[in-house]
C-alpha cells in the first residue's frame, strides 16, 4: 500500500468487511439513491348513480365494506368518504337534483343571480318571446347588479353562459315557426 492509497479503496467505494461508513464516520444504512418517479395515478371518477348503489349495498348489509368497495373498484377510504356523505348523495339523487351520470357536482357561485335568470327565462319562454345567448347574458348583468353583486366577481362571460346552460339542460333550438334560432 502506498502512502497516499485508502486502505477502503478509492473514495465512494465500500469495503466488503463491516458495517458501510459514510464520509464524517456514520455508520448505517447506504446514502439512498435517486429513484424513478413514479407515474400518477388517473383519477377515476364515479358517478352520482353509482356512488348511491354502493351506499346502497353497504345499507342493505349482503357484502362487507371490503367487499362493496372490491364490487365497485374503488378503494375503502373512498367508499368511506362516500359513506360520510351519503345523506347528500342520496338526496339529490332521488330528489333529481343531479343527473345520475354527473360526475361532479359544482354549483353556483352566485346562486341568487342564476335563480332569477332562469325565473326569468322561464317567463320568456311561456310568453314565446325568442331568447338569444347575448341577451341572457345581458340580463344576468342586470339581475347582478340589482342583486348588488360586484362586477369584478361576477363575469358574465360566454363560457358562464355554456356552464350555465348545462347546470340547467337548456339548449340551442328551433321554436314551432320561428325562423331564428332560440332557446327552448
Amino acid at each position: 500500500m502506498t502512502e497516499f492509497q485508502n486502505p477502503v479503496g478509492s473514495l465512494g467505494e465500500q469495503s466488503s468487511e463491516g458495517p458501510r461508513s459514510h464520509p464524517g464516520g456514520i455508520t448505517g444504512s447506504p446514502a439512498p439513491t435517486a429513484q424513478k418517479k413514479g407515474t400518477k395515478r388517473k383519477l377515476d371518477l364515479k358517478t352520482y348513480e353509482t356512488k348511491y348503489d354502493a351506499i346502497m349495498e353497504v345499507e342493505r348489509g349482503s357484502l362487507s365494506k371490503k367487499q362493496v368497495a372490491e364490487k365497485f373498484a374503488i378503494s375503502a377510504s373512498t367508499l368511506s368518504t362516500w359513506l360520510k356523505n351519503a345523506d347528500s348523495i342520496k338526496e339529490k339523487v332521488t330528489a333529481g337534483n343531479v343527473e345520475p351520470q354527473r360526475k361532479k357536482n359544482r354549483e353556483a357561485k352566485f346562486p341568487e343571480v342564476e335563480d332569477a335568470l332562469l325565473k326569468w327565462f322561464a317567463n320568456a319562454r311561456t310568453h314565446n318571446v325568442t331568447v338569444s345567448g347575448e341577451m341572457m347574458r345581458e340580463k344576468a348583468r342586470d339581475f347582478a347588479l340589482k342583486l348588488g353583486v360586484p362586477d369584478s366577481e361576477f363575469e358574465c362571460s360566454v363560457c358562464w353562459l355554456e356552464r350555465f346552460k348545462a347546470r340547467h339542460a337548456i339548449v340551442f333550438k328551433r321554436v314551432c315557426g320561428d325562423r331564428f334560432g332560440s332557446i327552448v
